[in-house]
């Protein structure tokens, strides 16, 4: 999938884990709890359960692998239930802490936005990925939850507002857990030949990104059987980013075994042609 679709669908899926949030709690579970910390508690495990796991699940479903898409459900899971339930306990103590100030429920969100962010990071074991995945989430959050919070002031019927500002929440913190990675980049892959990966499209964030058929592999390949597990590698360091061969590789229709790589690079593996670009 190419990065602009990445964005345009991680919008919706977010916007959708917060629809599904919104009916278990308000529609399902419909609970009332006297205790405003244990409401917090309740309602940050459900929409962070609901949104990371859609969201995680959504991010590795992107790279074209089932198992990818179930190891990211699970690290969304994680990140969304730590991130809800913390997120909004800090955001009930200071909203309470702060003479019921809105701004205080906005940290709240910030740090449940900021967690879920994480998430992408930690699945591909990837520092700048985490950094700023962390930093989509925390804007995330904090514009949807001012959204959220702006709902239920404006709207009338209590039901639609919290269905409507559970959505635009979603939709913001998975709108930019997918955008301020694709807007940070600084090389990224794009698969140019036709077949079944045609278009996709992979952001090098990594000091070794390996490439192959492998579910293990960073960007995988699936449309050509004749690859390895393993194919290639591109090692980056102090922003020279050099690729080596693992298996039968060209460069610009020349074979080779290492290379350092500039804008509009095209690598051959079998049937499949990337092109490599940089900022």
């Amino acid at each position: 999938m190419s990065l602009n679709l990445k964005i345009f669908y991680g919008t919706l899926i977010g916007a959708w884990g917060g629809l599904i949030a919104w009916a278990i709690l308000d529609l399902l579970l419909k609970l009332e709890m006297e205790n405003v910390y244990m409401d917090a508690a309740v309602n940050g495990l459900v929409i962070g359960v609901c949104i990371g796991v859609l969201v995680g699940g959504f991010t590795g479903l992107t790279e074209g692998s089932i198992s990818r898409m179930f190891k990211g459900a699970a690290v969304g899971f994680a990140t969304g239930l730590a991130g809800g339930v913390i997120g909004l306990l800090i955001g009930e103590f200071l909203f309470q802490a702060l003479n019921r100030n809105d701004i205080g429920r906005l940290i709240g969100w910030s740090v449940f936005g900021l967690m879920l962010g994480l998430s992408e990071g930690i699945a591909h074991r990837s520092t700048r990925s985490l950094m700023y995945g962390g930093l989509g989430g925390l804007l995330g959050g904090l514009i949807g939850g001012a959204a959220f919070t702006l709902s239920r002031q404006t709207l009338s019927r209590p039901m639609a507002s919290r269905a409507w500002g559970f959505a635009i929440l979603g939709a913001f913190i998975g709108l930019f857990i997918s955008l301020i990675p694709v807007l940070l980049k600084t090389a990224w892959l794009k698969v140019v030949s036709s077949g079944r990966d045609e278009g996709k499209e992979y952001i090098i964030s990594k000091g070794t990104t390996t490439i192959g058929l492998s579910d293990s592999s960073d960007f995988g390949l699936y449309g050509d059987s004749t690859l390895q597990p393993v194919h290639a590698e591109i090692r980056q360091e102090q922003g020279v980013f050099t690729l080596y061969a693992k298996g039968p590789l060209t460069l610009n229709q020349a074979a080779i075994t290492q290379h350092l790589l500039q804008d509009e690079d095209r690598i051959g593996m079998g049937k499949i042609k990337v092109r490599f670009k940089s900022k």
